[in-house]
């Protein structure tokens, strides 16, 4: 979760990133709100997995399943950027688009794996 947030503090941070968020039409426009609005947002769901997998490393049952939320969820979203493309074969044989599909479907096998799970039946509070 921590390299999930890394990298896509390092996507707003670079060039196209930032000129996405703060451009006007952006893709990350969510609802017709301003561009600072839209920033805020878009930092709260980056923070979001940090505060699960620091919730996570101290045992907390309320960070395991937050952090399988949003393991969920980002995978759903990459899906639907495929589904949204249209099945487009170019969209799907992309290496970027690839290795976020193939992390993002780690990562909720990993936290939905039955050792995870008794693991947090046993060990969280």
């Amino acid at each position: 979760m921590y390299i999930n947030t890394a990298l896509g503090l390092l996507y707003i941070m670079s060039s196209g990133g930032a000129l996405s968020l703060l451009g006007q039409g952006a893709p990350f426009s969510i609802l017709g709100q301003g561009a600072f609005v839209t920033l805020i947002i878009v930092l709260l769901i980056l923070a979001a997995p940090v505060v699960a997998a620091v919730g996570i490393c101290n045992e907390k049952k309320k960070a395991y399943w937050l952090g399988v939320a949003i393991a969920m969820l980002n995978l759903a979203l990459i899906v639907w950027s495929f589904v949204r493309s249209g099945y487009d074969l170019g969209v799907f044989l992309n290496l970027s688009f690839l290795l976020n599909l193939a992390f993002a479907i780690v990562l909720v096998c990993l936290l939905l794996h039955p050792h995870s799970r008794s693991y947090g039946r046993i060990w969280f509070h």
